[in-house]
């Protein structure tokens, strides 16, 4: 079955454009198109450059991922405006409206209709994949059919903006697969995420393997003398990753090793503000006294 891929670039902080939703690439926009970016770009999704970049290269290649692209009205409107009623010539073109009554281009298919059953329509057709161009708002109201997502991360923030999902998406949490990643020179990144299986509870991580859960160590804190705080001790260059795998249990205040209702398979621990625990984990978690509500660790040795 064809699947639904959106497409899009973001910013670091996660919008596709400005507040007032014009092409942010557009003359006097503030979005930069690296060189090794575009290259990219036409070795590995032609298809989905417009006609008239495409005609600009020299590119003919018709791609081989997708053979149909959707778009909101919003977004078809910003070429519309530049004198252009069909940027994708090379590919079925379908735009989502409910106000335009009649297409400006006999190859542009308008549809008032409900995203959702139009894209399950399109999904048992044959074909190749089916572009989400955008904008936002499209992309909000097809997320539930959204298979596929190809980010391309620009190494740029601007504070505010239209958001991935436009401002009417539902909170719905999903959890995403990464796929595949390119890396380019100037900073930017194609990040491509499946859709991993519906209804996974996005804030458990999956269930460990037998063989890591729940470890066996002495449940109540090393006996001393002196009159240092109790210990319990962590293997030495443990990953921070391993602390997950030690299925339903997190140290307490007291540094009791106790389950946590509703998520079995999360370790927490907590460190006083200006500890940092990065790449290397901690020898020790320390509690002072039992009373103390702090969990105490030992200083990166990086």
């Amino acid at each position: 079955m064809r699947k639904l891929v959106y497409y899009i670039a973001s910013t670091l902080d996660g919008f596709i454009a400005g507040p007032d939703g014009a092409d942010p690439t557009g003359p006097g926009g503030f979005w930069p198109i690296p060189e090794d970016y575009l290259r990219h770009l036409v070795a590995e999704y032609p298809e989905t450059l417009p006609g008239p970049a495409r005609q600009a290269l020299g590119i003919t290649a018709e791609g081989t991922r997708f053979d149909t692209v959707l778009e909101g009205r919003h977004s078809y409107e910003i070429g519309l405006k530049a004198g252009v009623a069909d940027a994708y010539p090379h590919l079925r073109h379908l735009v989502f409206s409910r106000t335009l009554s009649e297409s400006p281009d006999p190859a542009v298919e308008i549809v008032s209709g409900d995203p959702i059953a139009k894209v399950r329509e399109l999904k048992q057709q044959p074909g190749k994949d089916i572009w989400v161009i955008g904008g936002g708002n499209l992309a909000g109201a097809l997320y539930p059919e959204i298979d596929q997502l190809i980010v391309k991360l620009a190494p740029l923030t601007i504070g505010t903006g239209i958001p991935l999902f436009g401002h009417g998406a539902e909170f719905d949490p999903r959890t995403w697969e990464l796929v595949d990643h390119r890396v380019m020179d100037s900073g930017a990144l194609f990040l491509t995420y499946t859709r991993t299986t519906s209804g996974q509870n996005s804030a458990c991580p999956p269930p460990a393997p037998p063989s890591a859960r729940c470890p066996s160590p002495a449940t109540e804190p090393a006996t001393s003398t002196s009159n240092a705080p109790p210990t319990w001790p962590v293997s030495d260059g443990e990953a921070d990753t391993s602390l997950d795998s030690r299925a339903g249990v997190y140290v307490d205040w007291s540094g009791r090793r106790t389950h946590r209702p509703g998520c079995a398979d999360v370790v927490e621990h907590r460190v006083d503000p200006g500890q940092r625990i990065s790449s290397g984990m901690p020898r020790h978690l320390q509690s002072p006294d039992a009373t103390d509500r702090r969990v105490q660790a030992e200083p990166d040795r990086h």
